[in-house]
């Protein structure tokens, strides 16, 4: 695996790390593995910028070790960030998991 930085992330309401360094995307199976995470399934909520690119690696890296991903972009502009768009977002991961 290549070189990768974990940053540690304080909101008001939550604490997550998030994995930085060129390839990570490819990683992203070993890394949740690393974390005691095994799921049949997960979501990726993506910049749709990157959608053909990093978040098609996730999807392949998660594939090769039988998770199913179900992916779906948003508009990077926030103007597509609204209650309507997540409610969107939710449903489309739903009928994903379906």
């Amino acid at each position: 695996m290549h070189a990768h930085s974990t940053v540690h992330v304080r909101t008001a309401s939550a604490a997550y790390d998030v994995v930085v360094g060129a390839g990570a995307a490819r990683h992203v199976a070993g890394l949740m593995s690393a974390a005691g995470m095994r799921p049949a399934a997960c979501a990726i909520v993506c910049d749709a910028a990157v959608e053909h690119g990093a978040a098609r690696a996730v999807d392949e890296s998660l594939r090769a070790v039988g998770v199913r991903p179900a992916r779906n972009a948003v508009r990077a502009y926030a103007a597509a960030k609204t209650q309507e768009t997540q409610g969107d977002q939710c449903a489309r991961l739903q009928d994903a998991g379906s």
